[in-house]
C-alpha cells in the first residue's frame, strides 16, 4: 500500500481506540497483503475480527480469540504487514470485519480480551432451505 492509497482514518470512538496523540494504525484500513500461507488478509477476516501479530501468540491467545469468534494470525519478519505494523508503532493489531484497525498494541493478549463476542448460532437440527428468489447453483436452466 502506498501513501497515495491511504484514506483518511476514522475518528476515535467506541469502535476505534486510537491514541489521543500520535499517528498509529487505529482507524485505518489494514493492507490486504498476502500472509505466509498465500491467503490475503480479507480471506482471514472473512466477516470476523482478527488479530495480526508480529510476536508468537501465547497458548491462551488463540483459544481466547476462537471463543469470541475471531482469529489470530502471526505476521512474519520482513513481510509487508510486519513493516506496516511496525511503522504504526505496534506489534499487534485488532482488525474489525470491515478491515479497519480497531486497536493496536505491543501484546496480543489485551487485544484478544478486547474482541467482541461475535458468535453466530446455527441450530444443527434446523434444515437450511434457500430463501424465495435465491439462485440454486446446482440446477441448470434446462433442468
Amino acid at each position: 500500500m502506498t501513501d497515495s492509497d491511504e484514506i483518511t482514518p476514522l475518528r476515535r470512538s467506541a469502535l476505534i481506540r486510537r491514541r489521543r496523540f500520535g499517528l498509529g494504525a487505529a482507524g485505518r484500513l489494514v493492507p490486504n497483503e498476502r500472509l505466509d500461507d498465500g491467503r490475503r488478509v480479507d480471506d482471514v477476516l472473512a466477516g470476523r475480527y482478527a488479530i495480526l501479530t508480529t510476536t508468537a501468540p501465547t497458548s491462551g491467545d488463540r483459544p481466547a480469540a476462537d471463543g469470541r469468534g475471531g482469529a489470530v494470525e502471526t505476521v512474519r519478519l520482513g513481510a509487508d504487514l510486519y513493516r506496516w505494523l511496525r511503522q504504526g508503532g505496534a506489534t499487534a493489531a485488532l482488525i474489525r470485519p470491515d478491515g479497519t484497525v480497531q486497536q493496536t498494541g505491543r501484546d496480543p493478549a489485551p487485544l484478544s480480551a478486547a474482541l467482541p463476542r461475535t458468535h453466530i448460532l446455527v441450530s444443527p437440527a434446523a434444515p437450511c432451505t434457500p430463501a424465495v428468489g435465491t439462485i440454486n447453483p446446482t440446477r441448470t436452466r434446462d433442468a
